[in-house]
C-alpha cells in the first residue's frame, strides 16, 4: 500500500490509539475546562440538549422504517449525530464570536459532542452489536473508554480540580488528545487511498444534507420556544453544522460499522461545510 510506505495493517492499530487513549483524553480535557457556573449557561445548554435529542429521536424513528442493513442504519446515525466540533468548530467560533465568548463556545460545542457521542454509542450498541439484553447494553456503555473521558472530566469540572497539580496532569492529557484528529485522519487516507464508493454516493449525499443543514436548522427551529441571545444562538447553530467527525471513523472501525459509507461522508461533508458553514456565519457574524 503506498508503495510499501504504509501497511495496512496500520490502520486498525492507529484506530485503537485513538479510540483507547487520545480520543478520550481529548474528551476529558474539554469537559474538565468547562465552566459550569457562568451565567446562562445552563439554560442554553439545558435548550441545545432538547434541540438536538428530539433531532436524533426523529432521525433513530425514520431509520428504524427504512430497509438499510442494520449496521449501516448504525453508520448513518453516527455521522449525523458526530461533528468535527474540536477541530473545526472551536476555530472558526472563536475567530468569529472572540475571545470574550470562548467560554460559551467551548461548554455549548463540547455539549454537542457528548449528546451526539452518547446517543450514537447507544444506538450502535442496539443496531450493532444486538445483545437485546438491557443489562449488557447497559455495561458495553458503561465500559467505553469515550465515556470515561466524558464522565472523568465532568467530575474534575465540577469539584473545581485545578491549580498546579492540575496543570501538570492537563498538559500531557491536552498533549495526547491533541494527536485524536491528525492520527484518525491519517488513519482515514491510508483506508480510502484508491477508493471512492460510488454506490454509496447518493445515501452519503443525504447525509451531508442532514449534518450540514438539516440539523442546525433544527436547532434554530427548536429555539423559537426559547429566549437566546444572538450569539448563543449563533453558536448553538454552527456546533449543529459542523462537518462529520473524523474520530467518527474510528468509532466505526471499532464497531465494524460500514468504513467505506463513513468515509466518504466524512470527506463529502468536510468539503461541503465551505458552503454551509460560510453561510451561517453570514447570518450570525
Amino acid at each position: 500500500m503506498w508503495r510499501g510506505i504504509i501497511e495496512r495493517s496500520w490502520i486498525h492499530v492507529l484506530n485503537a490509539f485513538v479510540y483507547y487513549i487520545s480520543l478520550p483524553a481529548l474528551l476529558l480535557i474539554s469537559f474538565w475546562n468547562i465552566d459550569w457556573t457562568a451565567e446562562g449557561l445552563l439554560p442554553t445548554l439545558g435548550f441545545n440538549f432538547l434541540a438536538v435529542l428530539a433531532f436524533a429521536v426523529l432521525l433513530f424513528l425514520i431509520l428504524s422504517v427504512t430497509k438499510l442493513a442494520p449496521r449501516l442504519k448504525a453508520s448513518v446515525f453516527l455521522t449525523v449525530m458526530v461533528g468535527n466540533t474540536v477541530y473545526i468548530g472551536f476555530p472558526i467560533m472563536q475567530d468569529a464570536f472572540g475571545a470574550v465568548h470562548f467560554g460559551q463556545v467551548a461548554a455549548i460545542a463540547t455539549a454537542h459532542i457528548l449528546i451526539g457521542l452518547v446517543l450514537a454509542i447507544m444506538v450502535i450498541e442496539y443496531w450493532a452489536v444486538r445483545s437485546k439484553k438491557a443489562g449488557v447494553y447497559v455495561v458495553d456503555f458503561l465500559k467505553n473508554p469515550l465515556i470515561h473521558g466524558v464522565a472523568i472530566g465532568t467530575v474534575l469540572s465540577l469539584i473545581g480540580f485545578n491549580g498546579y497539580l492540575a496543570d501538570i496532569i492537563k498538559k500531557p492529557l491536552s498533549m495526547l488528545g491533541a494527536t485524536a484528529s491528525p492520527v484518525a485522519l491519517f488513519a482515514l487516507g491510508a483506508f480510502m487511498y484508491g477508493k471512492f464508493i460510488q454506490s454509496h454516493f447518493k445515501l452519503t449525499s443525504i447525509i451531508v444534507g442532514l449534518k450540514l443543514i438539516a440539523l442546525p436548522l433544527f436547532v434554530l427551529f427548536i429555539a423559537n420556544w426559547f429566549s437566546l441571545s444572538s450569539v448563543s444562538l449563533g453558536i448553538s447553530a454552527l456546533s449543529a453544522g459542523v462537518p462529520v467527525a473524523v474520530t467518527v471513523f474510528v468509532i466505526a472501525e471499532q464497531y465494524k460499522l460500514d468504513l467505506a459509507f463513513v468515509g466518504n461522508a466524512i470527506l463529502l461533508s468536510t468539503a461541503a461545510s465551505i458552503v454551509t458553514l460560510s453561510m451561517f456565519l453570514l447570518k450570525f457574524v
